[in-house]
């Protein structure tokens, strides 16, 4: 299954709590909003994240890899 396979990348990369905000921050200088800029992904940073890979022509899982955290730093 896709979904899952997307979700345990991300959960290999072992992302702090500081990364996350990171993240968030990107995602809202981009205009995906995830509610806040907290180091937790709930639904609304899974709904930006899933948003931005829309944009950038990526599947929308809401979950990141390595190469999809590395692009959306270089465009934010």
């Amino acid at each position: 299954d896709p979904a899952v396979q997307a979700r345990l990348a991300e959960q290999a990369l072992g992302l702090n709590r500081d990364q996350r905000r990171a993240i968030q921050r990107q995602l809202a200088l981009l205009g995906f909003d995830p509610r806040g800029i907290d180091g937790l992904f709930g639904p609304a940073s899974r709904a930006a994240i899933a948003a931005w890979q829309t944009a950038s022509g990526a599947p929308a899982s809401g979950f990141l890899d390595r190469d999809q955290i590395l692009r959306l730093a270089a465009q934010a």
